[in-house]
């Protein structure tokens, strides 16, 4: 048999499936990938390598690449939002320092809970492409909207800044949560609600002072 005749070694086949099981597999294929090795890693040819599939099988789900990104920070923000927003309280009913508390570790339980998914928001727009890192930032400036409306309730403006205060805070809970996700060890998250709660308690003190 010459080497013309011998048989060519098939290429793998991936198995047909519905279009949404098939984006659902790849957007978890490029969550591992982003989770493992960074945004910088993140072609399309390793997240086929990743889901085991094709090339073609990849874009016959996302015509593109920025696509995929698109639906897969859409994915995991609407997760970390719906997490942070039941955390939140649509108004302060008793003690804001004690409610502080309670959203800190409210928080801190879905971050150990879906460390991934907080590893791809956290990542720092200096490591994802400029629309991802705009999407993201949106949802920030939500959340700081939210803080501060519930601050404003109980500072007064003449006093402290809600709007400088939620961004202190939300900047806080960012850097804490990086090291939740890479250097879980590092956090006592008891310990970091109760710092919370000081900080809070002071901030209300002070604000009513006459």
């Amino acid at each position: 048999m010459t080497r013309q005749d011998a048989p060519r070694k098939r290429r793998p086949y991936a198995a047909r499936m519905p279009l949404e099981q098939r984006r659902t597999e790849l957007l978890d294929a490029a969550l591992r990938v982003v989770a493992r090795d960074g945004y910088d890693a993140l072609t399309a040819q390793a997240i086929a390598h990743e889901a085991g599939v094709t090339k073609p099988v990849l874009y016959g789900a996302f015509a593109t690449l920025p696509a995929l990104l698109e639906a897969l920070v859409e994915r995991e923000e609407a997760k970390a939002l719906g997490q942070l927003m039941s955390a939140l309280p649509l108004a302060i009913l008793g003690d804001p320092a004690s409610l502080a508390a309670r959203i800190t570790r409210s928080w801190a339980r879905a971050v150990r809970r879906e460390p991934v998914t907080w590893q791809l928001i956290l990542a720092g727009s200096s490591a994802m492409p400029g629309p991802l890192a705009a999407r993201i930032e949106a949802a920030r400036s939500l959340l700081r909207t939210q803080l501060a409306s519930l601050i404003s309730a109980y500072v007064p403006d003449d006093r402290a800044d809600p709007a400088i205060l939620s961004r202190a805070l939300v900047a806080t809970a960012e850097e804490f949560g990086r090291l939740l996700v890479n250097n879980p060890d590092q956090v006592d998250v008891d310990r970091l609600a109760s710092t919370v709660q000081a900080l809070v308690t002071g901030v209300v003190r002070q604000s009513r002072k006459p």
